[in-house]
């Protein structure tokens, strides 16, 4: 662990501040895939610190950290990767925050947009043969509803005298009655079976319940807040409540920061932390919720003892405490 040196304060300025990437289309290879340089530039006083942090997983970023002097400028190339969102039809996507700029001169955020192209075979839900077939089934079903009585009449022939139609209508009841009990004799018997889904999953795979819920890893956003967590550890700093902040640190940690030449791994944490007055927490930004440990951007500014001050970007590991229902800090560089 080590302090920045006191120096004038640098500032940020990017080109562009949107990035259109024009024609996106994911059948061509990564390297013919839609670009954007971006140019970083100090306008500033002093090192400007910082990196490039994509927000979605399918924007590619190269180089990512920057390290740049007064008045000198940082390229970085940002690349659509073939995972990138496609719909079925052409169609534009737009994004209000593609990329976040974090560094000791402040923090940027870049909005951005591409369109993509239709796929080559689009599927089809239904083949173009099936509307022919349906439309001709719904035109004979409306030809028989409107002719069904006429069909009848052909069907009972010429009017029969009165004791004919009594035997006519005496044996076609006995044939229909015939008729039902085959065909009752032909059903199958009812059981308590439920019939199968229409889509029934493949053999020996379990079809998902709707009583699931989502979970999340390695914790859920509701019960830690990391953001908070940072800006807790360096107000207990601030307090000069050592104790308590070298219990936020996880045991790796104490040793590897503070182990130096056989002295106490504390006395030497607090020796740091004497000389300064206060650390102001300017930004932190959580990487992702489904790491452990879990990294966070933090974007400090140091103010020393002697009314010196200094920015500085660092990159916290932070994992979980079960025993004690908490955050640790695991790492900083």
């Amino acid at each position: 662990m080590s302090f920045p040196e006191p120096d004038s304060k640098p500032s940020l300025d990017v080109s562009p501040t949107s990035l259109d990437f024009g024609i996106f289309n994911p059948e061509l290879p990564l390297t013919e895939q839609p670009s954007i340089q971006l140019e970083i530039t100090n306008t500033g006083g002093g090192i400007l610190i910082g990196r490039v942090i994509p927000q979605y997983s399918w924007l590619i970023v190269s180089p990512v950290e920057f390290r740049i002097g007064p008045g000198q400028s940082s390229q970085h190339i940002v690349r659509l990767s073939t995972g990138a969102p496609r719909g079925q039809i052409k169609r534009e996507f737009n994004y209000t925050c593609l990329i976040i700029l974090s560094t000791n001169g402040g923090t940027v955020s870049l909005r951005g947009s591409y369109l993509s192209t239709q796929p080559q075979q689009a599927p089809s839900i239904i083949p173009a043969w099936s509307w022919f077939l349906m439309s001709f089934l719904v035109l004979l079903i409306f030809v028989f509803i409107l002719f069904k009585d006429m069909i009848a009449g052909w069907a009972n022939g010429p009017p029969q005298p009165d004791g004919v139609s009594a035997l006519y209508t005496q044996g076609a009841a006995t044939v229909l009655a015939q008729l039902t009990t085959t065909t009752n004799r032909l059903k199958p018997p009812q059981t308590d079976t439920p019939e199968p889904p229409l889509f029934s999953s493949a053999k020996g795979i379990e079809t998902p319940t709707s009583n699931l819920t989502p979970t999340y890893t390695p914790w859920p956003r509701t019960k830690y807040n990391v953001e908070q967590f940072i800006s807790e550890y360096y107000a207990t700093l601030n307090s000069q409540d050592y104790q308590h902040a070298w219990g936020m640190l996880s045991k790796n940690f104490q040793e590897t920061c503070c182990k130096v030449g056989g002295n106490d791994p504390f006395v030497v944490y607090t020796g740091w932390w004497t000389v300064m007055n206060r650390v102001d927490v300017v930004s932190a930004y959580l990487q992702a919720w489904d790491k452990n440990p879990s990294i966070v951007y933090v974007s400090l500014h140091y103010i020393y003892k002697n009314g010196k001050t200094a920015d500085l970007f660092q990159e916290f590991s932070l994992i979980v405490d079960a025993e004690r229902n908490t955050l640790l800090i695991d790492q900083v560089k």
